[in-house]
């Protein structure tokens, strides 16, 4: 069994921006540990453990359903935090939803759910998670990041990727098994 998740590549210069934002912003400590860039992504579907003579039928039934996907439009709204019996939990960067974006994380889901993974039955919330709350956080300056007005931006992504994820003492370490490329927008030339 090896752990698995599906999910959204994000641009770099999103990344890049809500970096230079959090940092012109909060006066990180040295034992916080925040995500590091190379691994905030958009999780459509987490998989969990996942036996690995499946893992072929799995990519090829999202290289089948992503086939006829087009690039996703996201639009960086800004910073919240998700809280678990009422303390703060997870430090994050969200995304507007919109169609496209839901009916791929729906379309990944049904694929996945044929395969015997259980159906998600939460809503979507599109967002990046970039530290886990351990308790020794500003968490003062963590809200106040919540409360920036951000200057709306689209981008494009155009990747899902397929992952591997090994848990060590560290921290996770992802892997890709398989890359999936959506669809360019046709514009009409006049």
């Amino acid at each position: 069994m090896i752990r698995t998740f599906i999910a959204l590549e994000i641009p770099e210069e999103i990344k890049e921006e809500i970096i230079s934002l959090r940092d012109k912003n909060y006066t990180r400590k040295e034992n916080e540990k925040w995500e590091q860039k190379d691994k905030l992504h958009l999780t459509l579907k987490f998989l969990g453990d996942t036996d690995e003579k499946i893992i072929n039928k799995i990519a090829s039934g999202i290289s089948n359903f992503v086939a006829d996907q087009k690039q996703i439009e996201l639009l960086f709204t800004g910073f919240g935090i998700f809280k678990r019996d009422g303390q703060p939990k997870v430090f994050w960067a969200g995304f507007e939803e919109n169609q496209n974006l839901v009916n791929l994380a729906l379309g990944i889901n049904e694929v996945c759910s044929g395969l015997g993974f259980q159906k998600e039955v939460r809503k979507l919330k599109p967002h990046l998670t970039l530290l886990r709350i351990r308790g020794h956080e500003n968490l003062d300056q963590l809200y106040n990041l919540t409360k920036l007005n951000v200057e709306k931006k689209k981008y494009i992504s155009d990747t899902i990727t397929f992952y591997k994820s090994i848990l060590k003492p560290s921290g996770s370490e992802y892997s890709v098994i398989k890359k999936f490329y959506l669809k360019k927008e046709q514009t009409n030339v006049g």
